[in-house]
């Protein structure tokens, strides 16, 4: 009769490795940090910008739309500046627009964000507007002229209430963009009725 003790060995072995394998996901599901270590998911994990912080003055749906626009145009997402504020050069645009309940909490948000492109090149700014634009923004680049020095991007998310000055702006986004031919946005046709209620 041949020994059983080979066969033991063989599922001690394979027990362990099941067990280092359920670790490993374990924590890969729960640990970015220990996610963006494992080289073959480094690339797709950079940059992480489920680590940002949502800012004061941004509403929890457009930091979302903000994040997914990140991670899908491979860009940092340290980049958020002018929420809400009295920026003279604003003129108003980024003065409070009102309050989101969440979670039990009142937060506060303006429509508009300001987003700093200091450190991309000119495609990857274009890339940077499609994205944000599919998520949900309207927004221009802001270079040249008065803003040499200053250039950024400046966003409305399209889908929260907001003051009559960044409705006409969404409203000028989407002129702008049906003038220049683009095709339509899949968000698009429930905006204009939306600003057509809102505005009526």
């Amino acid at each position: 009769m041949k020994s059983s003790r080979p066969v033991i060995a063989w599922l001690i072995v394979l027990l362990l490795l099941a067990t280092v394998a359920a670790g490993a996901w374990t924590m890969y599901r729960r640990h970015p940090d220990y996610r963006a270590r494992l080289p073959w998911v480094a690339s797709v994990t950079k940059p992480r910008p489920a680590r940002l912080r949502r800012p004061y003055g941004m509403a929890p749906p457009a930091f979302d739309a903000y994040l997914r626009t990140c991670l899908r145009a491979g860009i940092s997402a340290n980049r958020i500046g002018q929420t809400i504020g009295d920026h003279p050069r604003s003129k108003g645009y980024h003065k409070r627009d009102g309050v989101l309940p969440v979670a039990g909490k009142s937060v506060d948000y303006c429509a508009a964000v300001d987003l700093g492109v200091f450190d991309l090149s000119e495609a990857k700014i274009n890339e940077f507007l499609h994205e944000l634009t599919i998520q949900g923004f309207a927004c221009w680049y802001r270079h040249g002229s008065k803003w040499t020095g200053g250039e950024h991007i400046h966003a409305v998310y399209a889908f929260l209430p907001m003051k009559r000055q960044l409705r006409g702006q969404v409203q000028q986004f989407l002129r702008e963009r049906r003038e220049a031919g683009l095709h339509s946005l899949p968000w698009e046709k429930k905006m204009r009725r939306r600003l057509r209620h809102e505005t009526a």
